[in-house]
């Protein structure tokens, strides 16, 4: 009889030692497969964040290949400088913004501006042309004529806007005091 309890006892040992290892077992897959997801979606984010970095730096070196300032480029295309600076350089650019920048320089090419494969302009003529000095004076003469028409749409919008905290205020306007300028249609650039 000792022997059959020993045989039990035994037996009842090992079947705990092998529940116990199988727990173990259970909870090292689980911490793996949390940890690899966890991995993953990191990797994931990172993938975004490079991609997001990689337009901004893309449109950053486009702006410096065409010889157009920073400022001059934040202004016409409506774009806040922190976007391009600490934390904001991280953040993602809006598709909104993405679209201005295309339609205000059409050689751009969309695929280098968003993935950066492919060359950066839409056909390597234009890009030998842009270097000439007549070429880089008539894309600023254009973009400045892009910021005098938005200023002008900005006076319009100020003055009436002041008009009406006239009205509202029962502050009289005389006549003729407050003209409504009318602003000029302009093309992305004219001539080409």
């Amino acid at each position: 009889m000792k022997l059959y309890f020993f045989d039990n006892a035994f037996n009842t040992l090992v079947f705990q030692f092998i529940i116990v290892f199988l727990l173990f077992l259970l909870i090292v897959s689980f911490v793996l497969i949390v940890g690899a997801n966890i991995k993953t979606k990191f990797r994931l984010k990172q993938i975004i964040m490079d991609k997001i970095s990689t337009i901004k730096e893309n449109i950053l070196y486009f702006i410096e290949k065409q010889g157009i300032s920073k400022s001059f480029f934040y202004e016409i295309s409506g774009i806040s400088a922190s976007n391009f600076k600490g934390s904001g350089l991280k953040s993602e650019i809006g598709g909104d913004k993405i679209v201005k920048i295309l339609t205000l320089f059409p050689d751009l090419n969309s695929e280098w501006l968003l993935t950066g494969n492919g060359s950066m302009l839409k056909s390597n003529d234009i890009a030998s042309n842009d270097n000439t000095r007549d070429n880089q004076l008539l894309r600023e003469n254009d973009m400045q004529a892009k910021i005098i028409a938005g200023l002008e749409f900005k006076i319009v919008t100020l003055e009436k806007e002041i008009f009406n905290l006239k009205i509202e205020s029962n502050l009289s306007v005389p006549e003729g005091t407050v003209e409504f300028h009318t602003m000029p249609s302009i093309e992305p650039f004219p001539g080409k």
